[in-house]
């Protein structure tokens, strides 16, 4: 009997964004990666510099340093303090909403933690951190103290996880490993439940709605589905797409492209 609204639905997620205003598009190096923030700025990042560009595409900061080794991944959960990570010293900085430094650089092996693949921070103003030996994400809280930490996550996904990414939103931290799916912990770090969604592209929180790209397409998960189309992008082979705000932002291989994004209508 839910058959015709599925189809519905579906049909609805696909034809809704037929229409893309460019706003602007931009030369980026090919070695770029894509992260968006929820005020529609966009952050375009390299192994050694950050820029940041707004809703409309100017260049309003850019950050560069070439002393901490190459940058692993950028959160921009809070875009008044941005947190950069660097593996290969195992250090994080944080940048303010200008992308200037706001402190000196964090040393995680200064603290013990000197097997981190992955860090991001929590809302408490704390951080997350993956130690990769111990398979064990760890909570620290804001005087750096580790207040909580999960179970070995081989014992979630029955062998040593690789996770790609992890990210804080809602309350919840959301670990993305590739094909064993997304798991996500409680704010406490107490395994809750795993998310079929089983791509390396990277996800995106949007509502408390997940969101990734793939093969030109964003996709939106819902529990109900394996997969349901979100937005057909209006850029061919783009390597990765974010919605910010009223912003679909695209990367191509040497392109940032910024459209006018209009959210369809909620129906209550």
């Amino acid at each position: 009997m839910y058959k015709p609204i599925i189809i519905l639905f579906l049909f609805i997620s696909l034809n809704s964004f037929g229409q893309h205003t460019l706003i602007k598009t931009i030369p980026v190096s090919k070695k770029a990666q894509l992260i968006t923030d929820d005020l529609g700025n966009s952050y375009i990042y390299n192994e050694l510099n950050i820029i940041k560009y707004n809703s409309i595409g100017d260049s309003i900061g850019l950050y560069s340093n070439n002393r901490l080794g190459s940058i692993s991944s950028v959160d921009v959960t809070n875009p008044y303090k941005i947190m950069v990570f660097y593996t290969d010293y195992a250090n994080i900085i944080f940048l303010d909403n200008f992308m200037s430094l706001m402190e000196e650089p964090l040393a995680l092996d200064q603290l013990g933690f000197d097997q981190v693949t992955l860090a991001c921070s929590s809302m408490e103003n704390g951080l997350w951190l993956f130690d990769r030996l111990k398979q064990t994400v760890i909570k620290l809280n804001r005087d750096l103290s580790q207040s909580n930490k999960s179970i070995n996550l081989s014992q979630l996904t029955g062998k040593q996880s690789v996770p790609t990414l992890m990210l804080e939103q809602n309350s919840n931290l959301l670990l993305q490993t590739g094909k064993n799916g997304v798991l996500q912990f409680d704010q406490f770090g107490t395994f809750e439940k795993k998310l079929s969604v089983f791509t390396e592209s990277p996800i995106q929180v949007i509502n408390k709605q997940v969101m990734y790209f793939e093969n030109d397409t964003l996709f939106q998960y819902n529990p109900n589905f394996t997969k349901l189309a979100f937005i057909t992008l209006p850029v061919i082979n783009a390597k990765n797409a974010r919605i910010s705000k009223d912003r679909l932002i695209i990367l191509s291989e040497n392109r940032l492209h910024i459209y006018q994004y209009k959210a369809p209508k909620s129906e209550e």
